[in-house]
């Protein structure tokens, strides 16, 4: 009768028939194994030789044909202790088994964060600063800032103390919810900023509309809105109204300015009557 046991004790090479080394009795295999229990089980009734239980592994039982059931039938103890230990052996894991599943978030590649951006103390000086570091971190396409209203509360998060002072006026809104909300884009809210705050370059050209702006063929009452907002803005803000009036007499158009003297001489007439 001939036997086949493996070659090695690698039993992951059992399938392959090169690692089994044939014998053709009990006498050659004792033999090999000098000094090695190899009392070997019998089955009578297939004529099947089992190696004893301690050198049974899960790759024999499975991979050698007959050997299963024999050795269920001889040893049921040993066979359910094999498997149930191969269950749980970290060794016999599958390949998909051993792959490690990283959260999402490290499997995405990582981001530089931008640098942080001083919140804006409302000095003239640092306003030009402010803005181009605004403008230049929302105009980032992976800045995530789907809508005009995200831009603006984002800007408004980056006023220091005496900005905020300085813009409150403008979101009313914040701490009354019936209030109306006057600022709803970017470019508006750049704009309320440079002026609450004096930008150095909307002083100065502010300052020369004021001087040099005339009524000319312009209806009065966009004359006077184009004045006053220049006026507002420029370096002659602080000024008492009485001096903005006076400046406004001069450039208005010569139809108006003698309306207005004709109007004035009319009422210092009737004035002069009444006493």
């Amino acid at each position: 009768m001939r036997y086949e046991v493996p070659h090695s004790s690698d039993t992951s090479s059992i399938s392959n028939k090169s690692s089994y080394q044939s014998f053709s009795d009990s006498e050659t295999m004792g033999n090999t194994y000098q000094g090695e229990d190899v009392n070997m089980v019998q089955d009578q009734s297939s004529g099947i030789v089992l190696l004893p239980p301690n050198l049974w592994s899960r790759d024999c039982l499975i991979y050698c044909p007959g050997i299963l059931s024999e050795a269920t039938r001889s040893n049921p103890n040993r066979v359910a202790e094999l498997f149930a230990t191969s269950v749980t052996s970290p060794t016999t894991l599958s390949s998909s088994e051993e792959t490690v599943q990283l959260p999402s978030s490290l499997n995405m590649i990582s981001r530089p964060a931008p640098p942080r951006i001083t919140l804006y103390d409302g000095t003239p000086g640092n306003l030009r600063a402010f803005c181009s570091q605004i403008i230049n971190q929302i105009q980032d396409p992976e800045g995530y800032f789907p809508s005009e209203i995200s831009k603006v509360r984002f800007a408004y998060q980056c006023l220091g103390p005496g900005a905020l002072v300085k813009m409150r006026s403008s979101f009313r809104c914040l701490e009354d919810p019936s209030a109306p909300s006057e600022i709803n884009t970017l470019s508006q809210f750049i704009k309320a900023l440079k002026q609450r705050c004096q930008d150095p370059a909307l002083l100065e050209k502010a300052s020369y509309a004021a001087e040099t702006i005339y009524q000319g063929s312009m209806s009065f009452h966009d004359f006077i809105t184009l004045f006053e907002d220049n006026m507002a803005d420029s370096t002659y803000a602080d000024l008492d109204k009485s001096q903005w009036k006076a400046m406004l007499k001069r450039r208005l158009s010569p139809e108006l300015r003698r309306a207005l003297l004709s109007a004035y001489n009319i009422s210092n007439c009737d004035t002069t009557a009444r006493t």
